[in-house]
């Protein structure tokens, strides 16, 4: 853990109940905006990337 990040804590921990709830809200809505800006990947998006045959065995047999 960083120095920077045990301040941090530090300071949160000298906080009122609402003022980390109000942290807690603010963190939870950036991480739900940052999984809205990550594209969604496709189950097509991985078609071919696996050489054939996967594990050795022909499907055949």
């Amino acid at each position: 853990m960083s120095s920077q990040l045990a301040e941090l804590l530090c300071q949160i921990d000298r906080l009122s109940t609402s003022e980390q709830l109000e942290i807690i809200n603010y963190i939870t809505d950036r991480l739900k905006q940052r999984e809205l800006e990550q594209p969604k990947r496709k189950w097509l998006d991985l078609a071919g990337t696996v050489p054939y045959p996967l594990v050795g065995e022909d499907a055949q047999t």
